[in-house]
């Protein structure tokens, strides 16, 4: 039924019908924002007050999502391959539903547990994988450009969840929150996954980056690609992988542990919850026209300049968090915030794709997500034990800091990749 609509849509569509798909994943991130570790951070106070856990025990289950990832991750990257992107959101964002009403309903660690780490690893590990997935099958040319289209939605989930969240929580509490996320998810993100997208081009009866009537110079071979392909066992064995992977997985550390307890290091710095939560929403603010300038960016440099250009943000972020401690210090930082993420999530979407090629991303994406999931986790359940052990956040957010130019020195050092039957002196370009 669903490929059905999409080819109807498509044979009326003025245009490219990636660029639905584009929208339609950016309808998607929006949902998942629902499961992101910045918004989460709005429950933790309220489920402190009627439980009594700490902060260390409401981060471990996000440390425990990623952990799922490991084995979730390999497994989505191979069915995005086989299947397609619409089958995998569309299941990815049925359990989602699920486990967000099902923490509405916790009153055991062991409930939220479950249900907070098993949202987590699908948003990480299935959903961060497909929307990468599709949008590398649907572009090379406009590849960067339809990144920053597909992250829009991230954007505007991040400006309007949080706020929501947190009205909701002052209202009628923080069961009610979660089950206004799950409501989020079930009318937008569950109908976009199965309506809107295709497995390719291919299968709505158009061609990648809809090349027809351009000239020549423009022309694809017969496989479909102008990039180079790599199969997913080639892509592993290069240092490039290995290198940009390691990278990646030290900027992960950093951003999420900073990220998750931001908005609990600002109201213990004095600025109101409400405040403190306006943070993220001015955040996903600024990320919508920064995505976007990104992306024009991304078509015209490599992936790797942008990352490490936004991943320095990003590093300069993490030390405002340690100082800011008034209510209108939430607007500087949260367009630093925007700013960076807007870049780094944007040459994340596509950086391993310009190095591989579209062919085998997914299962590429599947084995490299785990590790800047699980990074992402250790930052925050390390952040939560460092505050638990000392009282603030002073002492981790600057070893964070300190992470994000680590990792920017280890980016800077990823080579071209080579395939081992190639001579050195026949390296091509990358797009990267």
């Amino acid at each position: 039924m669903s490929t059905s609509v999409s080819s109807s849509i498509a044979k009326r569509t003025p245009f490219y019908y990636g660029w639905v798909v584009a929208g339609g994943i950016g309808v998607v991130g929006f949902s998942s924002v629902t499961f992101m570790p910045s918004p989460l951070g709005v429950f933790f106070e309220g489920m402190t007050e009627e439980f009594g856990w700490s902060r260390g025990q409401l981060s471990g289950a996000i440390f425990l999502g990623s952990l799922l990832v490991v084995v979730i991750g390999p497994l989505a990257g191979r069915a995005v391959d086989v299947l397609g992107a619409r089958i995998v959101l569309t299941a990815a964002s049925a359990v989602m539903v699920l486990a967000l009403v099902v923490l509405s309903l916790a009153n055991s660690l062991l409930v939220y547990y479950t249900a907070l780490s098993l949202g987590s690893a699908v948003t990480a590990g299935v959903i961060r994988i497909a929307t990468s997935a599709a949008i590398a099958r649907w572009f090379i040319r406009r590849r960067g450009t339809a990144a920053a289209v597909a992250s829009i939605g991230l954007g505007l989930g991040f400006i309007v969840i949080p706020v929501v969240a947190a009205l909701v929580i002052n209202e009628w509490g923080w069961r009610a929150g979660w089950l206004s996320f799950a409501l989020i998810v079930a009318f937008l993100g569950l109908p976009a996954s199965f309506l809107l997208l295709a497995k390719g081009p291919e299968e709505v009866g158009q061609e990648i980056d809809d090349e027809r009537g351009r000239d020549d110079r423009h022309k694809q071979p017969e496989d479909g690609s102008r990039e180079e392909q790599w199969t997913a066992s080639e892509a592993l064995a290069t240092a490039t992988f290995r290198t940009l992977l390691s990278a990646m997985t030290v900027m992960a550390i950093s951003s999420g542990g900073v990220s998750v307890h931001l908005v609990p290091q600002l109201i213990d710095r004095g600025v109101s919850s409400t405040y403190a939560a306006l943070t993220i929403s001015i955040f996903g603010f600024v990320m919508l026209p920064s995505t976007l300038l990104w992306g024009f960016l991304l078509d015209r440099m490599s992936a790797r300049a942008i990352y490490i250009m936004a991943s320095g943000v990003v590093a300069f972020y993490a030390i405002g968090a340690i100082f800011a401690n008034a209510n209108w210090m939430v607007i500087p930082l949260g367009i630093i915030m925007g700013v960076g993420f807007g870049g780094t999530s944007v040459a994340a979407r596509v950086i391993f794709a310009n190095y591989f090629g579209r062919l085998s991303v997914g299962t590429v994406l599947g084995i490299a997500t785990p590790f800047l999931v699980i990074g992402s986790g250790l930052g925050v359940l390390v952040a939560g034990l460092m505050f638990d052990a000392t009282g603030t956040y002073s002492l981790v957010f600057s070893i964070f800091a300190g992470l994000g130019v680590v990792g920017i020195a280890l980016i800077l050092m990823v080579p071209a990749p080579r395939k081992r039957s190639e001579p050195r002196s026949d390296e091509k370009p990358s797009l990267a």
